[in-house]
Formats: C-alpha cells, sequence, structure tokens
C-alpha cells in the first residue's frame, strides 16, 4: 500500500484509529482471523465504514456470498482504482438510499436538531431558545465536542446542526467537512469569532449559514427560515412570528400616565 497509493493523483492518508477519526474504508485481510475478529469489533461501534476484503489466496467467487467490496493481492494501482470506484458507487448508493428513506418519514419524524457546543449555557440557551423560535415537531440533543457530536451523527439521521468552531479535540470546521462528506444535514456554524476570514472558513468546510453567538432573534429567524426550505420540511416545520413588544403605556384605572 505505501509503495501503491503515492502512484494516485488524489490526496490519501492513513489514519490511526484511536485518534478518534472516521475511516472511510477499512482494508480488512481476509487470511487472517485476527483481523476478521478485530474488524467485527471495530464494526459493532462504527456504522458506515466501506470494508474492503483483501487475500492473496481467496478468488472473488469464494467470497462474494459476504456481499463486500473484495480487492486481490498483491495490490496494484489499476487494482486500487477500481476498488475505489466500487466503495465510490456504493456510497452514492448507500447515501440515495438514505436520503429516499428520509423523505419518505418525513411526515411522522420531528425536526431533529444536534447542538454542538462546549459551553453549557449556549447549550441551554439554544434548548430554550428554538423551541420559541420553531414551529412543528421538534426534537434537540446536544454534544459538547467533535467526537461525541460525529458519532452521534453516523448513529442517527440529523437534520440540522448547529456547530460550534473552537472545541475541545476536533474544531467545528473539520466536523463540518466529516458531515457534508457523509450526510445531508444542514450545518450552520454558531460561533463568537467575527473575522470574515472565519467566514470564508466556515463556509469552505461546506456549512449552510454562519451566525456569531449570541445569535439575534432577526438573524436566527431568517436562518432557520432558509434552512427550513433547503431540507424541504416548510409543511411540517415554521419559524414563529416574533412576540409583539409590550406596550409602553402604563394605565391607572384604564387612563394612561402622563409622561
Amino acid at each position: 500500500m505505501f509503495g501503491v497509493l503515492p502512484k494516485l493523483k488524489n490526496d490519501h492518508v492513513f489514519i490511526d484509529l484511536d485518534e478518534g477519526i472516521k475511516p472511510h474504508v477499512v482494508l480488512l485481510n481476509a487470511d487472517s482471523h485476527q483481523a476478521i475478529g478485530e474488524w467485527k469489533a471495530f464494526a459493532a461501534k462504527h456504522k458506515g465504514v466501506v470494508p474492503v476484503l483483501t487475500s492473496a489466496t481467496k478468488s472473488s467467487d469464494s467470497v462474494k456470498h459476504l456481499k463486500l467490496i473484495f480487492m486481490p493481492r498483491p495490490i496494484t494501482v489499476k487494482r486500487l482504482l477500481s476498488m475505489l470506484e466500487q466503495v465510490v458507487a456504493a456510497s452514492l448508493s448507500a447515501r440515495n438510499a438514505r436520503a429516499n428513506s428520509l423523505k419518505a418519514t418525513e411526515k411522522e419524524d420531528a425536526l431533529r436538531i444536534l447542538v454542538v457546543d462546549d459551553s453549557l449555557s449556549v447549550r441551554k440557551y439554544m434548548e430554550l431558545k428554538l423551541p420559541e423560535v420553531i414551529a412543528g415537531p421538534l426534537s434537540i440533543d446536544f454534544a459538547s465536542n467533535g467526537r461525541d457530536a460525529m458519532e452521534y451523527i453516523w448513529e442517527k439521521d440529523v437534520h440540522l446542526v448547529f456547530l460550534d468552531v473552537i472545541m475541545p479535540g476536533m474544531d467545528g470546521y473539520n466536523v463540518c467537512k466529516a458531515i457534508k462528506a457523509e450526510k445531508l444535514s444542514d450545518v450552520i456554524m454558531l460561533t463568537g469569532k467575527k473575522s470574515p476570514i472565519d467566514r470564508v472558513r466556515g463556509s469552505l468546510s461546506g456549512c449552510d449559514a454562519y451566525l456569531t453567538k449570541p445569535p439575534q432573534d432577526k438573524k436566527l429567524r431568517e436562518v432557520l427560515q432558509q434552512s427550513l426550505k433547503r431540507l424541504g420540511r416548510e409543511g411540517l416545520n415554521a419559524v414563529r412570528e416574533p412576540s409583539p413588544a409590550p406596550s409602553r403605556i402604563r394605565r391607572v384605572v384604564g387612563r394612561p400616565l402622563s409622561s
């Protein structure tokens, strides 16, 4: 692999699973019982990773009952490219299946929101503010760091993610890139950083909108309205109109006091 991968034109990276970063593809040595056992333990905790069987002794016919992508060894550039094409096709097929499944059950599901921020006060604020602003069925969950957010999102379909930028471990930009690579969720960056450069970084990471903390009610409503439209949930959820400001006229026995 170390000899073949540098010959490919696209970027690639080897990762250590202990880093907490979810891989897209895992090459599984079908000739090793230990490798298969490690894969089963890993797959039980990490959904959505594509396993690719490799073998120097088995043929594709002998493992086709497993319904997995197979790449014979020795590994060559041609075989590796063919395997990656199959991975892309399988990923697109799974993505379309998730999208169709999500649309089919949309009318029965609540708008699922995940708020990711290491600040308890921000999470509490959003817990109180979002039901005040959004009408219709609503489900809100929370994560305090990028790794917990990623694990939650891999396990569940989330419509909308409010994502802080500066957090322990993975920052919001990398979390956003990972979400957008695999999921159909809308991502709204929610951060105290106001620099135009930070907005550009947010856009490059694939976020759908950018809000500074604390978000102003008017801007929050505008962003949510756009998000509901992108998600196709305008008939299921709506942005509530702001409550009218209380009258400043004081009355005594029905008569206004003169100022």
